[in-house]
Order: structure tokens, then C-alpha cells, then sequence
């Protein structure tokens, strides 16, 4: 292994680290655990149940902190699913997801949705002057390619942000506040991991959607 490869993946494995550092900052966790806390008062078998993604969550970033493997979609997605039950306690009817996932038998790597998905929330959806939108998720697959979209209604970005989101090393203040380093990262490893040819596209609209295409 040359000295150069060595050295790009001990950055993508301090990257990773970020990354899922960054998906259980203190605001999350106590967001998540008032609303949990309020469930107990009112709905405690809603409250089970959240605790119980809640607990899934934190054993799925915890985990991918230490898997360096491609993992199944299906594992990746249920990180994805509690993740999004967290949040939906917390927007309530103001987050709407959609889904059409019509095959999942494949291999990825770890916190490749997941970090897209929160972007989505925090700086497409939240920022918007009512705070409510929707997150369509959704594959479909062409040749030996598989395409994972995700796409929200939220305030988008032009393409000077996409470009600072893409590449934070040459942009590293991102107007848009986006989690520049983890973007980049998964683009990174996605390369690695299967060939050049292959990583994150954006498309986007200032104040109508953004959507962020893996392909695999």
C-alpha cells in the first residue's frame, strides 16, 4: 500500500469518526430524550417505543464507528428508519417522509445515508419559514449501477454552495452551513470503494429542493 493511499484512508477513517460524532451531538440527544420525557407523561407505550429507536440509533452509530466493511442496505436503512422516528417526534406532521424502495439487496458503505438524510432536515427543510417539508427517498438501478436520491422541498442551494459542499477543502466556510467534510467524505469512500466513476452528484433550485444522488 503507498504511502499516499495510506494517508487518504487514515483521513476518511477520521472523517467517519467525525461524521458519526457529529450524528449524537448534545442537542440531539436531548431533543430526543424532552420528547421521549413528554411521551412518559402522556403515551407511555409511545414512549417504549421511541426508546427503543432511540437505543437502535445510538448501537447503529456506534457501530459504524468500528465497521469498516460494506454492510447490507437493509442495515443502513434501518439506521435511516430510527433516525427519522427521532426526528418526526419532533417536527411531528411538519416532516413528511416518502419511500419507494423497491430492492435492497446490495452492499454499501456505512453512514452513506444516513449524514444526507440529517442534512436534509437541518439545512433544507428546517430553515424554510414554516419548517415543514418532505424527504423523498428512493432508488432506482440502470446496468451495474444503483441510484440512491434524496430529495427535499426545502430552501436548496446554488451552485457555489453545491460546489463548496462537494469540495469543503477548497471552500471550507459553506454559506449554507452543511456538513461539508461529511458530503465530501462518503464521496471519498465511494470512489474508493468502487471506481471514480462513481459518488455524490447534486442537483438543486434556490428556495424549491435539493436533490443528492448516490450512485454505487
Amino acid at each position: 500500500m503507498g504511502l499516499k493511499t495510506q494517508k487518504l484512508e487514515n483521513e476518511l477513517t477520521q472523517n467517519r469518526i467525525s461524521i458519526m460524532l457529529s450524528q449524537i451531538q448534545p442537542h440531539f440527544l436531548y431533543n430526543s430524550l424532552l420528547s421521549i420525557k413528554q411521551l412518559c407523561d402522556t403515551q407511555p407505550r409511545k414512549a417504549s417505543v421511541a426508546l427503543e429507536h432511540f437505543s437502535y440509533f445510538l448501537r447503529g452509530s456506534l457501530n459504524s464507528l468500528s465497521d469498516t466493511r460494506l454492510i447490507p442496505f437493509e442495515k443502513e436503512l434501518s439506521h435511516v428508519r430510527d433516525y427519522l422516528y427521532l426526528e418526526k417526534m419532533r417536527f411531528e406532521e411538519r416532516l413528511n417522509i416518502e419511500w419507494d424502495i423497491t430492492f435492497s439487496d446490495f452492499l454499501l458503505p456505512p453512514l452513506t445515508l444516513q449524514p444526507i438524510v440529517e442534512n436534509a432536515i437541518f439545512h433544507g427543510i428546517e430553515p424554510k419559514g414554516d419548517g415543514s417539508g418532505t424527504i423523498d427517498i428512493y432508488l432506482n438501478q440502470q446496468d451495474k449501477s444503483i441510484y440512491i436520491h434524496i430529495v427535499d422541498n426545502g430552501i436548496g442551494m446554488t451552485t457555489e454552495q453545491i460546489e463548496q459542499l462537494l469540495n469543503p477543502e477548497e471552500s471550507p466556510k459553506n454559506r449554507r452551513g452543511l456538513n461539508g467534510i461529511g458530503i465530501s467524505n462518503i464521496n471519498q469512500r465511494i470512489k474508493m470503494t468502487y471506481g471514480q466513476e462513481y459518488g455524490i452528484s447534486i442537483t438543486s433550485k434556490p428556495g424549491a429542493y435539493t436533490d443528492v444522488l448516490i450512485c454505487i
